[in-house]
């Protein structure tokens, strides 16, 4: 479905406001950041330096506007704190530490990282 047909126009508020909400809710653009050096390294194997200068110029521009991510300290500073904030001391209570972190690192962390990160963390 194409971003646009599900709300208003980017070129509108409303368009604006709907489109961001769909766009960085979701993840959708760290998630095409993240593949996108994969995609530069296709393009470089297969001899198209007009490929790589898009993708590359795509990624330049895309960053400027992604938060930055967590960094290793940073992250586990913020687990140690879920866990101490929400009593958890065993695996069955990962989802309330998840709970409590996701509003917290969405879009500036790999979920799934963190959740193995969690795991390790409580002992799983």
């Amino acid at each position: 479905m194409h971003p646009h047909a599900a709300g208003g126009h980017p070129a509108t508020r409303s368009g604006r406001a709907d489109h961001a909400r769909r766009c960085a809710g979701a993840g959708r653009h760290r998630q095409d950041d993240q593949a996108a050096p994969q995609s530069v390294t296709q393009f470089e194997a297969g001899h198209r330096a007009d490929l790589v200068a898009k993708e590359s110029a795509d990624i330049a521009w895309l960053t400027q506007y992604l938060p930055a991510q967590l960094g290793d300290a940073e992250l586990e500073a913020l687990i140690r704190e879920a866990i101490a904030a929400t009593g958890a001391a065993s695996m069955k209570e990962m989802g309330k530490v998840m709970g409590w972190l996701k509003p917290k690192v969405q879009g500036r962390t790999d979920i799934g990282a963190l959740s193995a990160r969690i795991k390790t963390t409580l002992g799983g």
